[in-house]
């Protein structure tokens, strides 16, 4: 005797999935956002006085705390943005009247292998509490 076959119908909430992915993903970057700025003032920020100043090739020693000040990081709809003051890359890069004083890629180098474990380990967390 033939067997008749049933069919299964499946649907997915596809724009639920969407919008609770897009929350994950802000409240991700929220944080994400938070450590990169903490971590690239945490480079300048070591206290400098008019007697004790960064040397060339060092990061530059915090003086005033203008350029620790003008560093922000802003969520963007893709991703995040860093904003900082022309002064800062002028330190960074160097110009004909100030000696180079490397921080900018520094700080990604330094970061970047925290910065990805802390991304994974955010989507992560997010994923497994995820509902459909």
């Amino acid at each position: 005797m033939a067997r008749k076959h049933s069919h299964i119908r499946v649907t997915f909430p596809l724009s639920r999935i969407e919008r609770n992915i897009r929350r994950a993903s802000g409240k991700v970057l929220d944080d994400f956002k938070s450590l990169v700025e903490k971590d690239f003032k945490a480079t300048i920020s070591v206290q400098g006085s008019p007697t004790n100043r960064s040397k060339p090739g060092q990061p530059p020693k915090r003086q005033t705390g203008k350029l620790v000040r003008s560093i922000q990081v802003k969520r963007k709809p893709n991703g995040i943005g860093l904003i900082l003051e022309d002064y800062g890359l002028f330190l960074d890069q160097g110009t004909e009247t100030i000696e180079r004083r490397p921080w900018f890629e520094r700080t990604i180098l330094k970061n970047r292998n925290k910065w990805k474990k802390f991304l994974e380990k955010k989507f992560r967390k997010h994923n497994r509490r995820s509902r459909i």
